[in-house]
This record gives C-alpha cells, structure tokens and sequence, in this order.
C-alpha cells in the first residue's frame, strides 16, 4: 500500500503558465498554484488550480477543479488519470510528503512536484 495522505492538499509550487514581455518590457501574464486532492472513496483525485495573480493579465483565467482517477500499481507509483492528460508519480521524502510527478498528453509533456504543507 503506497503512503497516500488521503483528504490533505499537495501543493505545486507557484508557477506562471503563461508570460508575455510586450511594448519593450511590459509584463503580461499570471500565476497559479496547483494542488492535489486524493479521495480514497472511488480512487479519485482532484487537481485543482488557483490563480494567485492575475491583475497584469489582459486575458481572462480563473480557478479550475478537474477530477480524475488514480490507480496504485505494483511498482508503488501513482497513476493519474484525467480527460485530456495523464500523471505517473512516486511518493518521496523521508515523510513521504512528496510526490514527483511526470505529466503528459497530446501536447504536453512536462514534470511537475508536489509536496503537503504540514
């Protein structure tokens, strides 16, 4: 059984998907801050995404909560399952409050680490 903290937040750091420099300098973009939700009641997992700053941002974004379905496997990783992507993770740290992820879909591919705030 792998060590999932079921019901605690693991947070992503803070992070700005998307940066613009436009008219010689001026910064056009925002921040979030992902975080991980495991629901041991029918294996689901909720990613959930705030934004922390958006005021220099000419576009519109907003909180978004997607849910999917984790699966524990036989190599003690975590698969991640969500309508447009996946994640395969291992739980780390000496507390096992660490869970590094890889991430992955028709055009995405990227690692991402999450960790909860105790």
């Amino acid at each position: 059984m792998i060590g999932i903290k079921y019901d605690s937040e693991y947070f992503e750091g803070i992070t700005a998907p998307y940066i613009d420099w436009v008219a010689g300098g001026n910064f056009d973009g925002y921040l979030i801050q992902k975080s991980l939700i495991f629901r041991e009641l029918d294996n689901k997992v909720e990613l959930h995404s705030k934004v922390i700053n958006a005021k220099r941002y000419d576009g519109n974004v907003s909180d978004t909560v997607l849910t999917g379905h984790y699966l524990e496997t036989e190599k003690e990783t975590l698969k991640l399952s969500f309508a447009d992507f996946e994640m395969r993770g291992k739980i780390l740290g000496d507390n096992e409050d660490i869970i590094a992820f890889s991430v992955w879909g028709k055009t995405l591919k990227k690692n991402e680490v999450y960790k909860i705030n105790e």
